[in-house]
């Protein structure tokens, strides 16, 4: 049964944008040519996402500056396809029209596509629950771009989370740790030692990647 939009809102029945938020459409990336990508690159596990980092890893201490490219069953940087965002439906995929009683109960706070302004100053963009104690320093896509895994030293099938929300040297009026902004630091994702060496693989500003995929449960 599919069921559109533009039935809701009838007398008597629940207010279409309530409906749309709880049970109709999401901004999500869980549709098919997500998880293709996901599947085929074998990121969905610890193992196939540390053999990135390390195959990032080694070729930075032989070849550096020069980066590895994408190869065909080996890639070398996390690109997830943007086919794989689409607002989904638990009945169906919708495309929603400005017309669309649902967007009624929503209200774009802002869009943020820039780390800084044209001069140079960091751009902020921040939700007063999502972000709260540090909505004044949030940015999304400094945030997001700060989404990474790093193998664990003497763990080299597992990943962990290497960069963190927050720039821990910043605190508000009442001590909350305070948001990273700005233009992304390449000393977050590279040591500049005398033998360079890769501190985070970046995985292309989706946080659920470092923080959910789990290692593969080998066989006895």
């Amino acid at each position: 049964m599919e069921i559109g939009l533009e039935s809701f809102g009838k007398p008597g029945e629940p207010e279409p944008g309530r409906v749309l938020r709880q049970e109709v459409g999401e901004i999500t990336v869980r549709n098919k040519d997500m998880f293709d990508y996901i599947y085929s690159n074998n990121l969905y596990n610890q193992q196939g996402i540390a053999s990135i980092y390390t195959r990032n890893a080694e070729n930075l201490a032989r070849n550096a500056p020069y980066q590895l490219k994408n190869e065909p069953n080996a890639i070398a940087r996390i690109d997830l396809p943007p086919s794989g965002i689409t607002i989904k439906s638990n009945w169906k995929v919708l495309e929603p029209t400005p017309s669309d009683k649902g967007w009624l109960s929503y209200r774009l706070k802002g869009t943020q596509v820039n780390f800084t302004n044209m001069m140079g100053r960091p751009t902020r963009l921040g939700n007063s629950v999502t972000e709260g104690g540090f909505m004044a320093t949030s940015s999304c896509v400094s945030c997001h771009a700060r989404a990474s895994i790093m193998v664990p030293a003497g763990q080299p099938d597992h990943t962990a989370p290497a960069l963190g929300v927050f720039s821990y040297d910043t605190l508000s009026e009442v001590g909350y740790t305070q948001s990273a902004s700005g233009v992304p630091q390449k000393d977050w994702f590279h040591g500049s030692a005398v033998k360079p060496a890769l501190r985070a693989l970046q995985t292309d500003f989706m946080w659920g990647m470092p923080f959910f995929a789990n290692p593969l449960v080998q066989p006895n």
